[in-house]
């Protein structure tokens, strides 16, 4: 039987809520730069693969290489691009519903 009460945690202990993500921002963000609304959803390690993946493919098309990375990095620029804005819609979604990793840890770690 629980009484609602945290024995973890000294009274008076404030610990604050989740942050609200916007997912039409993130959204948004990732539609204009690759990695942006992971970026702003706090997944930066995602984020800045996305982003350094997405640069290196549009360096290449620009690049005299062979036919055969020019293909790749064709394929590359708009599955990136959309894997972006999607993932950052869905992540941002994922953190309001507090199914997010990050968020689940937070709530095992202070017992909300």
């Amino acid at each position: 039987m629980s009484l609602g009460l945290n024995l973890d945690q000294p009274s008076g202990t404030f610990v604050p809520e989740p942050r609200h993500k916007s997912a039409g921002l993130a959204f948004v963000l990732s539609l204009l730069v690759p990695g942006a609304g992971q970026f702003y959803c706090g997944k930066t390690a995602r984020g800045a693969m996305t982003l350094a993946f997405w640069l290196l493919a549009l360096v290449v098309t620009f690049a005299p290489v062979p036919t055969t990375w020019l293909l790749r990095a064709l394929i590359a620029l708009p599955v990136l691009w959309i894997f972006s804005f999607l993932d950052a819609y869905f992540t941002a979604i994922e953190i309001n519903r507090g199914q997010d990793q990050v968020v689940v840890r937070h709530i095992e770690l202070f017992g909300e």
